[in-house]
């Protein structure tokens, strides 16, 4: 038998029979200690890695890696927040072709820079918005304050030529989204998905019941996200104020409504105010549209005659958070508190604009008309008792029966 032979029939353990040995042959693989290679991982420029024999090295050598750092993504941020603008801004596509979404270098003028830097403002404040960034978010707003200096020092200018140039600039600036703005993002969607349920023209499949009922918790979901920012950027908006009810309107049933009527939620802007409004009758409208795909029913449910005590909010903080409401009298009632101070609210004038749609209103009136007293409350708050039934008539476009 060769050695070669018996290495294979053994395998590599050491022959029992030491015929080799006795052969006159010198071991040259059994008797020698395991044989062991080094690698160590390095990075060349190009920003590869590969494994490279270590030579010549013990065991209290220390090997010395130089590994290319990861390549951050701020050098692809701004490109990053211009996408993502969008893809996910409902208006993109509108806006699209205002935005500038890139410079050229030297040869753009200083109204290009700005176009450039107040469409960047927007991208990044809407980006940091949705993905939960902080900095983004205040990296936008330091943008859009400096583009707003370069537009001031412009108009300082008193040059039509050169404000003619600003044009888009100022077009671009009005494009950053308030609050207000974000959630009329929401309450546009509630018309047509009313249309599509309430609609007497055929019943509704299977599937589009489905389909609307999925609808309703996606809108919920974005007001109560809403909800929740704006009690981070309004903390302690809302306080109760004593406003006892007029003669005219003590025919209310219920004592508990009575007494929260009597007690009416103040806000400190009307931007507030027009907001709790939009919002309240958003959440009212969609828990209407779930009873009536439920039950079939159209009308408004009464309030109940008594309700638990532990539901009613503090005086001081009279605002339901959405984790709070739970039944379709609460956000009807919360708006009607806030309309008996809102019209003053909105009628002042502090060199701002603040308009409010029908179709919030009409909602909320609406919902109230199956408890006694409270729609002509609520009629009290915007017209006189001569012009409630046109009043009632303007807003009956807004119901679902």
């Amino acid at each position: 038998m060769s050695l070669t032979r018996t290495w294979k029939h053994l395998d590599k353990a050491r022959p029992a029979c030491e015929r080799c040995l006795k052969s006159g042959h010198k071991c040259l693989g059994y008797e020698l200690p395991l044989r062991m290679q080094n690698f160590a991982a390095t990075g060349d420029a190009g920003g590869s890695q590969q494994l490279v024999r270590v030579s010549n090295t013990s065991s209290s050598t220390v090997i010395h890696q130089n590994i290319v750092p990861e390549l951050p993504f701020t050098a692809f941020r701004n490109r990053m927040a211009f996408s993502h603008l969008v893809a996910h801004y409902r208006w993109a596509p509108f806006w699209k072709p205002l935005f500038r979404m890139s410079l050229d270098g030297e040869l753009d003028s200083d109204v290009a820079r700005a176009d450039y830097t107040g469409s960047l403002a927007t991208a990044l404040g809407f980006m940091g918005n949705s993905v939960n960034e902080p900095s983004m978010v205040a990296e936008g707003y330091e943008l859009n304050g400096k583009v707003i200096r370069a537009l001031h020092h412009a108009v300082s200018a008193k040059s039509n030529q050169e404000l003619a140039r600003w044009a888009f600039t100022i077009i671009i600036l009005s494009l950053y989204q308030t609050s207000h703005d974000l959630l009329m993002d929401i309450f546009v969607d509630i018309p047509g998905l009313t249309l599509s349920i309430a609609s007497r023209n055929r019943p509704l499949f299977n599937n589009e019941i489905e389909a609307a009922r999925d609808k309703i918790e996606q809108l919920l979901r974005d007001l109560r996200d809403w909800r929740w920012r704006w009690k981070c950027d309004n903390p302690d908006a809302a306080r109760e104020a004593d406003m006892p009810l007029d003669e005219g309107v003590e025919d209310i049933s219920l004592p508990w409504a009575k007494r929260l009527a009597s007690w009416p939620i103040e806000v400190k802007t009307p931007e507030q105010a027009a907001e709790l409004i939009i919002y309240n009758a958003s959440i009212t409208q969609l828990m209407n549209l779930q009873v009536l795909l439920d039950t079939g029913m159209r009308h408004p449910m009464p309030f109940p005659e008594d309700i638990d005590e532990a539901v009613l909010k503090p005086a001081e903080d009279p605002l339901y958070t959405p984790n709070e409401v739970k039944y379709r009298w609460q956000p009807s009632m919360e708006g009607l508190r806030l309309m008996r101070l809102a019209p003053k609210l909105l009628s002042v004038s502090n060199g701002t604009s603040v308009m409010l749609a029908a179709s919030p209103i009409g909602i909320m009136y609406n919902s109230l008309l199956a408890t006694e007293g409270l729609g002509n409350l609520f009629l009290s708050t915007m017209a006189v008792p001569s012009d409630y039934a046109i009043t009632n008539r303007e807003l009956s476009v807004f119901r679902l029966w």
